[in-house]
């Protein structure tokens, strides 16, 4: 079953203000959110988690701290 992330669980657990993470997503290689529920973007964990380290946003211990607030829908 697919696991997704929000960017308020980004925000959150890499202490980062919320216009930071808003610009992330609005990066033409950032993931496409998959879902939405309600207000609420929806994005593919694992694509998110290799652009977090491909652009140095997020180590392996951050990235392993996120997957504490993954969804499945």
């Amino acid at each position: 079953m697919p696991r997704y992330i929000t960017r308020r669980a980004i925000q959150r657990e890499l202490r980062k203000h919320s216009m930071t993470v808003h610009y992330w997503t609005d990066q033409p290689d950032f993931p496409r959110p998959q879902k939405t529920i309600g207000r609420t973007y929806l994005y593919d964990a694992t694509a998110v988690y290799e652009w977090l380290a491909r652009h140095d946003k997020a180590d392996e211990w951050d990235i392993e701290q996120l997957r504490a607030w993954e969804v499945e829908v």
